[in-house]
């Protein structure tokens, strides 16, 4: 039997379908809900937040972009952590950590208090994005990877959906405060459900500083890996557009929504997580880059139906976005950990930086743009951005069939 990767956990193969493949795939999608929770749930109460601390939508949307920014800045050194202590273990300590300080978030009496602590809240629970995939590609190979890779993304987009759907009605109900508190204790719930079926010993290999830093560049020195984290950084950059941004469009004219109805309509996000636990399937069909195309195609599609003033049509073309969006995502990370060279944990956190820093640049640039022209002007730069999208996918495409295999 082949040594474990340096900082994984030195198990043996998971066999699809069996009890520990199960065990494994379930923590997997609970850690990806807790961290999604935390991070993505202010989506749904942005309007309200502008309202009661009298800021402006690109400074309440700086509470969602703060946190994936502290991602970003501490995916690199989660995946350094784990590399000495083991995957597990270092997820089980950073939902703990995350979940703690989310939980002084509704207290705070000002917007740069709630910015800054987002900040550290978003670096405290970066490990499940930035080895989750790393865990998956050490422990399972072949289409169950993919498999697993779908389902780690699926709990990501639930917790999303659950977050934004709770944290919604709660802003209703008692204001942004105690909705900040709800997704909290959402989060908390599904870290405990975590940490007891990880239950157990977890062990990693400690890997020297040079060797963390060596992966890091090296996958930065590969044009392949480079295309996948510039298409994390346009996909999930333009994912942040539209659901930081939406809920204030439906809560004006012609549509008029409250803003409990406004977060309700993020029931699209189980579309979602129908299509990242599907994106495998469409893969094996089309092959990768084909199903990359079809997910940036129906996004572009449904940008036409958003600008719609038929709440209807909007619904309908955020639907298909979302469904684009996440099929293409899990695409692009699940090919990180599977493509890497050397340095996996490194490559899969560098995809992770990308996609969290698109979110955190588009989320305030979008606010400059929705301020400045309108729900019209924001779709354009979401439309520019998915062409781009597409160019890079054909790129990738190329560089993939010339490509020796990792």
């Amino acid at each position: 039997m082949s040594a474990s990767p340096v900082g994984g956990d030195p198990s043996p193969p998971l066999a699809p379908g069996s009890p520990q493949w199960r065990h494994f795939t379930m923590a997997l999608f609970l850690a990806g809900f807790a961290s999604f929770v935390l991070i993505f749930s202010p989506q749904a109460f942005l309007a309200a937040i502008s309202a009661d601390l009298d800021v402006s939508p690109g400074t309440a949307a700086g509470t969602v972009s703060a946190a994936a920014l502290g991602v970003a800045v501490g995916v690199l050194g989660w995946a350094g952590i784990s590399d000495r202590t083991g995957r597990v273990r270092a997820m089980r300590w950073s939902l703990l950590a995350g979940v703690t300080l989310a939980a002084i978030v509704p207290v705070l009496p000002t917007i740069e208090l709630i910015l800054a602590v987002r900040f550290l809240e978003g670096v405290l629970v970066g490990a499940a994005p930035a080895v989750g995939m790393a865990h998956i590609a050490e422990r399972v190979s072949g289409p169950a990877a993919v498999r697993a890779a779908g389902t780690f993304i699926a709990g990501n987009t639930f917790g999303g959906l659950v977050g934004r759907l709770l944290s919604g009605a709660a802003a209703e109900i008692g204001g942004w405060r105690l909705a900040f508190l709800t997704s909290t204790v959402a989060a908390a719930l599904a870290a405990a459900a975590f940490l007891y079926l990880t239950r157990g010993p977890s062990t990693g290999r400690p890997a020297p500083a040079a060797s963390i830093r060596a992966g890091a560049v090296a996958n930065l020195r590969d044009p392949f890996m480079v295309t996948l984290y510039l298409l994390g950084f346009l996909l999930m950059g333009s994912f942040g557009v539209v659901y930081n941004f939406l809920g204030y469009h439906l809560q004006e004219q012609p549509f008029g929504l409250s803003a409990a109805v406004a977060s309700s309509v993020f029931l699209v996000y189980l579309a979602g997580t129908l299509a990242a636990s599907r994106s495998g399937l469409l893969a094996a069909r089309l092959g990768t880059t084909g199903a990359l195309f079809a997910g940036i195609a129906a996004m572009l599609c449904s940008l036409a139906a958003m600008a719609s003033s038929s709440l209807v049509l909007t619904i309908g073309g955020l639907i298909l976005f979302t469904v684009g969006c996440f099929t293409a995502h899990p695409l692009a990370s699940g090919l990180t950990g599977r493509s890497a060279r050397t340095g996996r944990s490194q490559a899969t956190a560098l995809y992770q930086i990308a996609w969290l820093s698109g979110i955190s640049v588009f989320g305030w640039l979008g606010g400059i743009v929705f301020a400045s022209g309108g729900w019209g002007a924001t779709l354009r730069l979401v439309a520019g951005m998915c062409v781009v999208a597409v160019l890079l996918a054909g790129v990738g495409g190329l560089l993939a069939r010339r490509r020796r295999p990792a």
